[in-house]
């Protein structure tokens, strides 16, 4: 109950909160774009990389079909050679939507796109900087993830904090007589000194 009188008696904490839950229909909206465009980009992404992120864990092999037998590991013990997915892959759409949200957070987006741009033909090794312009893809869609929605929340926060304070009705001639009431005048300036 404390918080609530604390608002109720305080006008700057009453637009706040005012301008604070009046972003949440605009900021979902935003939410849904972002939801809407990681699935446009992850539809395309099945037919670029499906299957392409397949390797062997024994890197010394050239495709599927040599991906056989066991190697001694970095920690000295014996490991069976498997053809297998990494955890971010794009082999299925709910998977590559994963993947896409993880390169939007940018937390370890480099190892996605390296893998991509790793991309050999299907059953055959990932080979370093194989296919470059795979990268593209991964660019692309970080700067649409990061810099069209994320400025367009803030752009919302911002329009809706100055539509409740009143600052967004003004129009400029209000502004300026405002500005100008708000000046001290010369009697008050005589005053001073």
């Amino acid at each position: 109950m404390r918080p609530f009188r604390l608002v109720s008696k305080s006008q700057r904490l009453r637009v706040v909160l005012l301008s604070t839950l009046s972003i949440l229909p605009d900021t979902f909206n935003v939410i849904l774009f972002f939801m809407f465009m990681t699935f446009l980009f992850g539809t395309v992404a099945l037919p670029l990389f499906m299957d392409g992120f397949l390797a062997c864990n024994l890197t010394s092999v050239a495709g599927k079909t040599s991906c056989l037998g066991a190697f001694v590991g970095p920690d000295l013990f014996l490991k069976p050679a498997v053809w297998s997915l990494p955890d971010r892959n794009f082999q299925h759409i709910f998977v590559g939507i994963v993947s896409l949200l993880e390169v939007s957070s940018t937390e370890l987006w480099t190892e996605v796109m390296f893998d991509a741009m790793d991309l050999m033909p299907e059953n055959e090794q990932p080979r370093q900087n194989a296919d470059g312009s795979n990268a593209i893809f991964f660019v692309i869609y970080l700067l649409l993830a990061r810099l069209v929605v994320f400025t367009s929340i803030v752009g919302i926060i911002i329009d809706q904090f100055n539509a409740t304070s009143g600052k967004g009705m003004l129009t400029e001639k209000q502004r300026n007589f405002k500005a100008t009431n708000l000046l001290p005048s010369n009697a008050e300036l005589h005053d001073l000194m």
